[in-house]
Parts: structure tokens; sequence; C-alpha cells
């Protein structure tokens, strides 16, 4: 399917109906991303997120992950990190021309406890 306008019409009983049509727009979803990330880090430091992906059309990136995190930016960080942030990142970029979403994609994150001397 393209790109068009499509017309339809309907037969019974030998009588045919007037066409009737519509136009219809395509629009193409955006490449998946492929996201780079600073991993493994340690905990009280900054976790890099970033998308590699350089869109034709205006996009949306959305970025979720451990403890309810959400980004709307294409590159996000998250300062002075704890271990709970250890986990799964996802991302979807989606084209404002006619919402279509990309395919998700992942990277995992690990967090190391910074160790401490003690005295």
């Amino acid at each position: 399917m393209a790109t068009g306008t499509y017309s339809v019409t309907a037969t019974l009983n030998s009588c045919t109906s007037p066409a009737g049509t519509i136009a219809v727009t395509i629009y193409q979803s955006p490449a998946k991303p492929t996201i780079t990330t600073n991993t493994p880090v340690c905990t009280g430091s900054t976790l890099n997120l970033n998308s590699t992906l350089t869109p034709a059309a205006t996009v949306t990136y959305l970025w979720t992950g451990p403890n309810s995190f959400t980004s709307f930016a294409k590159d996000t960080t998250i300062t002075n990190v704890i271990t709970a942030a250890s986990g799964q990142y996802s991302l979807i970029v989606t084209s404002v021309l006619g919402n279509c979403p990309s395919e998700t994609a992942t990277t995992n994150v690990v967090v190391n406890p910074t160790p401490t001397i003690g005295t």
C-alpha cells in the first residue's frame, strides 16, 4: 500500500454504487535507535544515556527505566546515580507526522556500589 487516493464501489443485484474515495497518507516509522551508555558506573556518578539516531523528520523521544524513570530528551543523564538505577532502559522514537513509533531499543545498565574505607 502506498500514499494516494483510493476508491471503492459496491455491486448488489447488478447495481453498482457510486465510487467512494479517500486520500491516504502513509508515514514511515523512524529507524530503530541505537543506544550508547557509559555503563557500568559507580554510585554517586553520572549515568549517560544517548541515542545515536539522527532522524530525517521531527521526532519525540521516550526513555523508560527502573524506578519509574522517564525522559523525553534525545540524550539524557542521571546524576548522583544509585544502585537501584541498575536494570533495563528502553527508548522509543516517534515521528510527529503520523504518530509512527520506532522499534524499541534497550540497554542494560549496571550501577556498582562505590567502595568505602573504614576508619
